[in-house]
């Protein structure tokens, strides 16, 4: 009697628990939608339309297509497959909202000559798209050897072998490094071409990943006062890394034509600045650095996906009852992603062996549904043999007649049968050994949301290495794809966890992959755009100086205040005061500017004022010096003008006292009052009775740097 009480205790608080988790999941959600209206991520069109303004349009230009284009074998006509990528989804929602948008793409295929005008008619009138043509022997070049061959393998920290650069197919022999980069040079010129055609003056463009790294610079040179933006989809390297790519000066340049650079993860923004900084000498701040005089916005802007999309439909729950099994005993683990060396899909094949060895209750229970896309790449093809033989050894070692342990599915699979796959899938592992973001769990965690209420959601084994891991950190199991024991035991917790403690994760999961959608990474990566250009123009009109006005303005002038920075503006930054030192040139220029009685000049510094007198005190006895940032001043002596016959310094100040004056050892121990105000009253000209002030041209001239040192 007491265990059926304890028994209905314990259904009704997990009842209790469920209710307080659909609340708070639906609290969650109203609170995703109300910020997404108030960023612009899910507003009404009428909302979101001051994105951009009517008669202007964004510009996407990327090899990632809205539509993939294959001409079917032993077929005239091309076939058009609308893209299902977040990149496809992002812009579909700005449109949707009330933006114009253009795609400049590359069709994905060779597209015969005499078809490409055909082709390009229904690719503009049904897709919005202006096609860029690739010649067969450029697009291997560009595609295939130069950006899968090398900078793919490079961005993911894949160190490339000698079996993958000879072989007999598609290695690199017959080609040159310098060939390959001149094909990407090419390409990236042909989008320029393409979209010179298409952009308007005030038209935005966002410049995709790093296929068209060349492209922002280029686009720069051409419309230097577009708005151009550039995302990177898949991850930085280290510096390490990207130190060994021989065009490294060239694409880091290219890109820092954009006015933002936008990743999916804060270690890519560090690894890009740490890069600019060791390959280019760049200084930069953490989110934003100088090039060029123009000032460029590197932020974090992680992409996302539609999730009403995924939601799977009764079809798609019959499907999974099917793949489950008559008698519902089958656990699912779901693997879905391309056949690429970055995904771990090895990896994902040995942590399945290893739970299988380990744990004998999950043999005949627990199946492998490996989806992997295999595009039938060259540079796929010992993985593509090493997928195969694995696949056939865990099959072999632990199949019957009535089991097998992987279903292997090298096809492409339509929608309507990846939504049947999320939905009836249990766990779904994700091994990414380096990966900029993983799509495909958020799509699968949007599946689950609309789950049949009768089961619990399914649980997300996720990948350090691949990015968001730590926002997945509370809901996903977070493991190392190169402990295969250390998976197989989270594959084993996640096939045994309770059904609330699935829910639990699955509400934290939600509650990210609603609010980070594609629908606000697209508004946020327009309105951050919008404002990088405001900061790069409000930034580039301070910078200039007017040489000629300057000089006009020093030859009329009868007396002048010349006030130069010593560190950055006449001598470079160093550590060692004997890398310092003012060069001869240095000397002599200022012993002559010392010479003209018109004017008074001062160098500031902020180093020690033995090392300043020394280096110029004795060169230059008519300098006035300033060392330690202020504290030590040495004024500059009187000088009778050539226009009065009057000391200067008796105009400027009255006469100091005898322990004021002489070098800066000279100066009291004592501190001055302040930087600003001892120089204000030891540099300033008052206007003395009767002097005629409209015939008197006075300037006060300063270096760049020194106008730009704030005072204490």
């Amino acid at each position: 009697m007491d265990d059926d009480e304890d028994e209905r205790d314990y259904d009704l608080a997990d009842l209790r628990e469920e209710d307080v988790l659909e609340q708070l999941q639906e609290l969650h959600r109203q609170l995703a939608e109300k910020r997404s209206d108030d960023d612009g991520g899910r507003a009404p069109a009428e909302k979101r339309s001051g994105l951009l303004a009517p008669e202007r349009k964004l510009i996407v230009c990327a090899v990632r297509r809205p539509v993939h284009l294959e001409k079917p074998f032993g077929e005239a006509a091309y076939a058009y497959e609308p893209s299902r990528s977040g990149l496809s989804a992002a812009v579909e929602s700005l449109e949707k909202s009330g933006v114009r948008c253009r795609w400049v793409a590359w069709p994905g295929c060779f597209v015969e000559k005499t078809s490409r005008e055909g082709v390009r008619a229904r690719l503009e009138d049904e897709f919005n798209c202006r096609p860029v043509f690739l010649d067969r022997d450029i697009e291997d070049l560009f595609y295939a050897r130069f950006c899968h061959g090398v900078l793919w393998p490079l961005f993911h920290c894949i160190p490339a072998t000698v079996g993958d650069k000879v072989g007999e197919k598609g290695g690199l022999v017959g080609t040159r490094a310098t060939d390959q980069y001149e094909a990407y040079l090419s390409v990236n010129q042909q989008y320029l071409e393409a979209l010179a055609a298409e952009y308007q003056e005030g038209d935005l463009v966002v410049v995709h990943d790093y296929e068209l790294m060349l492209l922002p610079a280029m686009i720069r040179s051409r419309f230097p006062e577009a708005a151009c933006g550039f995302f990177c989809n898949c991850p930085f390297p280290s510096s390490e890394f990207y130190r060994m790519l021989p065009a490294r000066d060239a694409l880091l340049r290219g890109v820092l034509g954009a006015d933002l650079i936008s990743f999916n993860h804060f270690d890519y923004v560090r690894h890009f600045l740490n890069a600019c900084m060791r390959v280019l000498g760049l200084e930069s701040a953490p989110s934003r650095l100088e090039y060029h005089g123009r000032l460029v916005t590197v932020s974090i802007c992680p992409a996302g996906i539609a999730p009403d999309v995924w939601e799977p439909g009764e079809a798609n729950g019959l499907a999974g009852a099917r793949l489950r099994g008559p008698d519902d005993a089958r656990r699912i683990i779901l693997s879905l992603d391309a056949l690429d060396a970055s995904k771990g899909i090895p990896q994902r094949l040995l942590a399945l062996e290893a739970l299988l060895e380990r744990r004998p209750e999950w043999r005949g229970r627990a199946v492998l549904v490996l989806a992997a896309r295999d595009r039938d790449r060259r540079v796929d093809a010992p993985l593509r043999r090493a997928v195969d033989g694995l696949v056939g050894h865990v099959n072999g070692r632990f199949g019957r007649a009535d089991y097998v342990p992987v279903h292997y599915v090298k096809r492409t699979l339509d929608e309507n049968e990846v939504k049947a796959l999320y939905a009836a899938a249990d766990v779904a592992l994700i091994c990414s050994v380096r990966e900029g973001i993983n799509l495909w769990a958020m799509e699968f965690v949007a599946a689950q949301s609309a789950r049949l209420e009768d089961r619990a959601p399914g649980v997300l084994v996720y990948s350090e290495f691949a990015g968001c891991a730590s926002s997945f950190q509370g809901g996903a199991l977070v493991v190392n794809p190169y402990d295969a024991d250390g998976v197989a035991d989270a594959l084993h917790a996640a096939l045994a966890m309770p059904a609330n403690a699935r829910r639990v994760r699955h509400h934290a999961l939600a509650r990210y992959v609603h609010t980070y959608t594609a629908d606000l990474w697209a508004a946020r990566l327009v309105r951050e755009l919008r404002l990088a250009r405001d900061r790069t123009s409000e930034h580039t009109r301070l910078l200039p100086l007017d040489v000629a006005r300057l000089r006009s303005s020093y030859e009329r002038s009868r007396r002048r205040l010349v006030v130069l920075e010593y560190d950055g503006a006449l001598a470079p930054h160093a550590s060692l005061p004997q890398l310092a030192q003012p060069s001869p040139v240095l000397v002599a220029t200022l012993k002559a500017l010392c010479g003209d009685g018109r004017n008074t000049v001062y160098v500031l510094s902020g180093r020690r004022r033995d090392d300043l007198d020394a280096w110029l005190g004795e060169a230059a006895p008519r300098l006035g010096l300033v060392a330690e940032a202020g504290y030590w001043v040495k004024r500059a002596p009187r000088l009778p003008t050539a226009a009065s016959g009057t000391a200067l310094d008796d105009a400027v100040c009255p006469t100091p006292p005898p322990e004021r004056a002489g070098s800066l050892e000279d100066r009291p121990e004592a501190p001055p009052t302040s930087f600003r105000s001892d120089l204000a009253r030891e540099l300033a000209f008052p206007s003395t009775p009767g002097s005629q002030r409209d015939d008197v041209s006075e300037d006060v001239t300063a270096s760049p740097a020194a106008s730009q040192t704030p005072g204490p």
